[in-house]
């Protein structure tokens, strides 16, 4: 017998979590005590072969009124990985390590652990972490 089909004990529902995030400030990760962090970067799939090819190469482009210089956007943490400013579906989430050194915090971003480098990441140095 298992154990949500005791008379006892109501079904135990599955739900579906969704992705979604609530744009709320979170607990900041402390790094001060990291040399090298692991990261999180959201991009479509239809940029995976090019990622597979070419790495994550800093670009600019005009988000709203704002012109960002040259940048790869990253987090400290899967959960908030940069979904909201990408996607839901059809995007892939990047991992991989880098010196904190090389890290500025995203002062636009109203996430604790969002940061962008300014140096490429060459494809070696990834792996595809979830693809959705």
């Amino acid at each position: 017998m298992v154990l949500g089909q005791l008379q006892a004990l109501p079904k135990l529902k599955v739900s579906e979590q969704s992705h979604r995030s609530s744009k709320k400030i979170s607990k900041k990760v402390e790094l001060s005590n990291l040399e090298v962090v692991q990261l999180f970067h959201v991009s479509p799939t239809k940029n995976r072969e090019s990622i597979l090819t070419y790495g994550l190469v800093p670009k600019s482009k005009p988000d709203g009124y704002i012109l960002y210089p040259p940048r790869i956007f990253v987090s400290t943490l899967y959960e908030e990985a940069a979904f909201d400013y990408v996607n839901y579906e059809d995007v892939d989430v990047w991992s991989f390590y880098l010196p904190k050194h090389l890290l500025y915090p995203d002062e636009f971003s109203s996430y604790a652990n969002h940061y962008y480098t300014e140096h490429p990441v060459p494809w070696y140095k990834l792996s595809l972490f979830k693809s959705l």
